[in-house]
């Protein structure tokens, strides 16, 4: 209970000064600011995901991409988004929110992104979803992804 309702309140003060901050307007200084609000909001989802463990319980419904990517963008008004392919997915909606959050603040972040493009195909039953965004590419190994430790100020990837 005790962390419900810590998170709750720390997410609620990080979303209020990405509202204000939002308000500020283009300034190097404030998208930087608000860049870091938005990977901190990240980093909290991610830990009380990761407490939950193996234990939870996914909730599959029904979710049109195209409109969940329309409810995320306002916090990244900084991407072009265009997604192309099949629309609709059976998936745990938090877990997708978390998964698509991550990617574009990467995207954002290591690679300088302002365009993402996601197709969707279904394959019976199941989906391939492919992310493209037009960043600069990782340098070095693949295999190295991940490698990193956990709680380094770069982070985890």
């Amino acid at each position: 209970m005790f962390f419900a309702r810590f998170s709750h309140d720390l997410k609620t003060a990080l979303f209020r000064m990405q509202f204000e901050l939002e308000k500020m307007g283009d300034e190097p200084e404030v998208q930087n600011i608000l860049s870091h609000t938005r990977k901190m909001q990240i980093n909290l989802e991610n830990s009380l995901d990761s407490t939950v463990g193996e234990g939870k319980k996914l909730f599959i419904e029904k979710v049109e991409l195209k409109n969940f990517l329309l409810d995320l963008h306002p916090q990244w008004p900084e991407f072009s988004i265009k997604v192309s392919g099949d629309n609709e997915l059976e998936v745990d909606k938090k877990a997708l929110q978390s998964i698509f959050k991550n990617l574009l603040q990467n995207s954002a972040v290591h690679g300088g992104a302002d365009e993402v493009n996601i197709e969707l195909k279904r394959q019976g039953n199941q989906f391939r979803l492919t992310y493209k965004d037009n960043g600069k590419a990782m340098q070095g190994d693949p295999v190295e992804l991940g490698r990193e430790p956990r709680y380094s100020p770069g982070g985890s990837g």
